[in-house]
Parts: C-alpha cells; structure tokens; sequence
C-alpha cells in the first residue's frame, strides 16, 4: 500500500503483501485471500478491476470474501470483509488483521527496521472507534503521515503493534 512515494505497510517479498485478513475459529485461521497461507482444502478466487478488487475463499463449510476499493479522489482504500455461515451448525469466530505500517519509503525502513519502528505510534479513539497509526518526524517541518483504521459498526476491537506478541497471543 503507498501513499505518493511513501510505502504505507511494509511488503514482504514471497510472504504477504500489506494488509493481511484471516477468520480464527478454534484452533482454525483462515486466510481471506489466496496468501500468505494457501489451504489445499478451499477454492480461491480474486477478481481484479479498476480500483478494485475481491477476494473469495470457498469451502464446503464457509466461504470468507475481502473487496478492497481505492476511493476516487481520496487518500484512502476501503476493505470489505464478510462471513457466510455454509453449514447447519453454528459458527463462531473471529476476525484477525495484520498489517505491519512503516510510513515511509521501503528502502529506508530496510537499512534499519527495528530502528524506524520507533517512530511509529499507535492512538485509539473510542469517540470514532478509529485506530491512529503515526509515524513521527525526526526532522522538523517534515509533515507527519497517518494510517487511520476504522471499522463503521459498533464494533470493539484490540489492536497489538508487535507482531510477535500478536504470534504469542493467538
């Protein structure tokens, strides 16, 4: 994902690329689109358009969709995500979305990783249930850029910056 010539999420070569989406039901995460863990047990299908694309996961059990839309005339792209329960028992699950935000340009977050990722810092709003990702400056008069994640229901939500204590929480 990038902004001008910013990378917004990092994207790892052969692995994932920015946001990645997954329904964990039990012990079973399942991934909303073909990477990063394909499953031999489910059918994929993405469909790709102008500004838009759709991911669908199907099995005989569920079937997961992810339609991603870049909003005309805005800094912004619109993820979708829906569960259709294809079973007669019940389904339980939830929703799990990792991204890695760099807010800058990939090759400067590469010579230094760990070191860039202490400019980074997260604020949650509970007034518009909007999570706030900012990278700080370390240059005066450069100006700050955002990430914003919104869900648009009344919907209540962790958030964990590492991805290793995300690995060890689930």
């Amino acid at each position: 994902l990038k902004y001008k010539d910013k990378d917004i999420t990092y994207n790892h070569k052969n692995n994932y690329n920015g946001i990645c989406a997954f329904l964990k039901t039990g012990k079973n995460i399942i991934p909303f689109c073909f990477a990063p863990l394909k499953e031999n047990s489910f059918n994929y299908k993405t469909v790709f358009e102008e500004g838009y694309a759709e991911h669908e996961v199907k099995s005989k059990n569920i079937t997961l969709k992810q339609s991603s839309t870049i909003i005309q005339g805005k800094s912004c792209e619109l993820n979708e995500f829906s569960v259709k329960n294809n079973s007669v028992f019940d389904l339980n699950g939830e929703l799990l979305v990792y991204l890695e935000p760099i807010l800058q340009e990939t090759e400067n977050y590469q010579m230094h990783p760990i070191f860039s990722k202490l400019f980074i810092e997260a604020d949650y709003s509970k007034d518009d249930n909007t999570l706030y990702i900012i990278r700080r400056n370390r240059q005066n008069g450069q100006p700050e850029m955002m990430l914003c994640i919104y869900f648009d229901r009344n919907i209540k939500y962790d958030f964990e910056l590492s991805r290793f204590n995300l690995i060890e929480t689930n």
